[in-house]
């Protein structure tokens, strides 16, 4: 059972890490919630400061640095929630960790609540145990529709009759991406179509250095024989229940081909993931690629997604490689996945 926020708020927890890309989104929706609860809340930046939500108000001028403002928060008699917009940033500051430590206990007693909305999940290792982090999904089917039906009435248009290839094209992306797409896809000369959609949840995988999409038109009339794999394939490709293929060979002897050709005979993208671009030298990093590949294909489903040389990406996770155990944890990230994924992703 999923715990809403404003029960966090109720238990009197001190710190919330709100793990999103929308802060915005996230803020208003949340601070809905806590005004269920009787609590005043305010945003926080580095360029505007403290402000009022909700019919809050600040009755003294609070200076914008981190420090300030979290003593800030401890004053006063009343219920204060306080959204911190992009603070994995003023986390990184000894001073903003002493002020956290030194003003915990006054807002646990005198229900106070710091919220960090942040993009990255970065939690230095002295508040470990200090925050309780919280993932704020992206909108849903029942959010697309609505936005979508704001942008159609907008431009004065019907909705749509395939509004589910729409809604499928438009997930995985924020509130702010979806409402671009539709409107980009509502003065198309074919109004509505979902391959303008997709085109524009593509450029989250050109962001993404380690991962190539390919929207293929060679389907499995380009490949000879092979009628029981191509079978089997696409038995898999259609299974909630399935996890994916493995496919053996040397090299030059068509996997490659055939990843793209399954994604073309489906009628969704091939995502490649590159594992050599996967590694870096910086400690942390190479585990934080392989999760935002991973996120990435989770928001591109339905897809394919295709691993190459998968063996020598992640040859040093029997130990025989001496990379300080990066490998195993690549396969470990990448075999949870696997296991729990829930989307549509081959």
């Amino acid at each position: 059972m999923k715990i809403k926020f404003k029960q966090y708020l109720q238990a009197g927890y001190p710190a919330l890490y709100v793990h999103t890309l929308e802060p915005d989104r996230a803020e208003k929706e949340l601070a809905a919630e806590a005004k269920e609860v009787d609590c005043r809340c305010y945003s926080w930046d580095l360029i505007r400061g403290v402000r009022p939500l909700n019919g809050a108000e600040l009755n003294e001028q609070v200076p914008r640095d981190a420090v300030s403002t979290l003593e800030w928060l401890a004053r006063g008699n009343e219920n204060k929630v306080l959204f911190a917009w992009n603070f994995h940033q003023s986390l990184a500051v000894m001073n903003v960790i002493q002020a956290i430590q030194n003003n915990l206990d006054n807002w646990k007693s005198g229900g106070k609540t710091l919220v960090s909305l942040s993009s990255r999940l970065q939690i230095p290792l002295e508040l470990d145990r200090t925050f309780t982090v919280l993932d704020f999904d992206l909108p849903d089917r029942e959010r697309l529709s609505s936005i979508l039906s704001d942008v159609a009435e907008s431009a004065k248009l019907p909705m749509p009759n395939d509004t589910g290839a729409l809604l499928d094209a438009a997930s995985g992306l924020t509130n702010f991406e979806a409402e671009n797409a539709f409107a980009l896809s509502a003065i198309h000369p074919q109004p509505f179509s979902w391959e303008v959609v997709s085109s524009q949840k593509a450029q989250m995988v050109k962001k993404n250095a380690c991962i190539e999409i390919f929207y293929g038109k060679e389907g499995f009339d380009t490949i000879g024989g092979l009628e029981n794999l191509k079978a089997f394939s696409l038995k898999i490709g259609l299974s909630p229940l399935a996890r994916g293929i493995l496919l053996l060979g040397l090299q030059g002897c068509g996997k490659s081909h055939f990843a793209k050709a399954l994604g073309a005979q489906l009628g969704i993208p091939t995502l490649a993931l590159d594992f050599g671009k996967v590694f870096t030298s910086l400690v942390g990093e190479s585990e934080e690629r392989m999760r935002r590949a991973l996120a990435v294909a989770d928001a591109m489903a339905p897809c394919v997604l295709f691993i190459d040389e998968l063996d020598k990406g992640l040859a040093g996770a029997d130990g025989a490689v001496l990379d300080g155990g990066v490998s195993k944890h690549l396969l470990g990230t990448f075999l949870t996945w696997l296991n729990d994924v829930r989307h549509e992703a081959v």
